[in-house]
């Protein structure tokens, strides 16, 4: 079984000037550590960061991204946690290596799952595992939860949780009470969430994460005979989720014939209902897809391109538009035929004879994404 990665050591000899300490502990969440310390001291969350900082609202941000400038001192002073140890505790440090652009603050991060904000309110983001709950004398929520590549618990071998098992809403834990016992209380419901009814991941998602976690830590990944720093490891693992996500939306012939021929059963593979990015994606969509890129990244670069060639691939078949190809597989794309454009000249035909119904795919995209809005 692999060991989880530990991305910050928590924090000791907590001497705080609130009336209760509260540590924060191994690999936990600041939001976590925040509603924990509200709890311990007897009120709600918003009543807690209130006093804070008076004319911020910070329940309405995602501020595990960081974002904190100037406001986590007066936390430290209170706290007696030191503010190198909360800014660990923000997924910032940890995830922006992985970019070569600046992580805007409104914008859906790679590989970080988004929590879709609207005022107080979460439309998803944040994922548990129920067993490992059950297991903490205080229960609280890890950092690597919110990585997008984390879709299985390495440790009970499960799928991780993104809504509550009883009442299907997602996990708001900066939503509960001053009466309610700890963080493993539904925030809608108040039903108990170690009691979730809990699924088999796949082997390859647990592998892939396992690869992900050593990459983003430093330790050396391959792709073939190349190793790769963390930024073109991740890089090439998006090309492979942009091929696969493809191949199923469109499901152009080559590309099919592809995938079969790589050992990917594209029939088992489910197309994400709502279509949407892979940050925005459940847990069990996620499982899928990272199943299957972990496989494509196994069989190495000599098997893909014989394969390619094998199904009579191009470059520009291969190659999303609006995404630039890795530079770990220009050899790939080097040995594959160019081709260029051709244009058919469209007969202009009366404007009610190209009016088409909506295909159904698309419609059940927009329903999946409008039940999402709705909670």
């Amino acid at each position: 079984m692999a060991t989880p990665y530990s991305w910050h050591p928590g924090s000791n000899d907590v001497v705080p000037r609130w009336a209760v300490p509260v540590q924060l502990l191994p690999d936990e969440l600041l939001s976590s550590w925040l509603t924990r310390a509200a709890l311990d001291h007897g009120c709600d969350p918003l009543v807690l960061t209130g006093s804070l900082w008076p004319k911020w609202r910070v329940w309405t941000l995602d501020f595990d991204r960081g974002g904190l400038q100037g406001k986590l001192g007066q936390l430290s002073f209170l706290s007696g946690v030191r503010e190198e140890w909360l800014s660990a505790a923000t997924l910032g440090p940890t995830i922006g290596e992985l970019n070569q652009r600046p992580l805007q603050p409104n914008a859906v991060w790679p590989w970080i799952l988004a929590v879709g904000a609207r005022n107080r309110i979460r439309h998803g983001g944040l994922q548990f595992c129920p067993r490992c709950l059950a297991e903490d004398r205080i229960p609280y929520y890890r950092l690597h939860w919110r990585f997008a590549w984390h879709s299985g618990c390495q440790k009970h071998r499960v799928l991780l949780l993104d809504k509550c098992s009883t009442c299907r809403r997602p996990i708001e834990p900066h939503r509960l009470s001053a009466g309610d016992r700890d963080l493993a209380v539904c925030a809608s419901c108040k039903s108990d969430l170690r009691d979730g009814h809990v699924a088999q991941t796949k082997a390859r998602a647990l592998a892939f994460q396992t690869l992900a976690d050593q990459a983003l830590c430093g330790v050396g990944v391959c792709y073939g005979s190349d190793q790769l720093t963390a930024r073109e490891w991740f890089n090439l693992c998006r090309f492979f989720l942009t091929l696969l996500r493809k191949s199923l939306r469109s499901r152009p012939l080559r590309l099919v014939e592809l995938i079969a021929t790589l050992g990917v059963d594209i029939e088992q593979l489910s197309t994400p209902a709502t279509g949407l990015p892979l940050e925005l994606l459940p847990a069990h969509e996620r499982d899928s897809l990272l199943a299957a890129t972990s496989q494509l990244l196994n069989l190495g670069p000599a098997v893909f391109l014989e394969a390619a060639i094998a199904v009579g691939l191009t470059k520009a078949s291969l190659c999303d538009v609006k995404q630039s190809p890795p530079a770990s597989i220009d050899h790939i794309l080097s040995r594959l035929p160019t081709t260029s454009k051709t244009f058919r000249k469209i007969l202009e035909t009366p404007s009610f004879r190209r009016i088409k119904p909506c295909p159904k795919g698309v419609i059940m995209r927009k329903l999946a994404r409008l039940q999402r809005k709705m909670r």
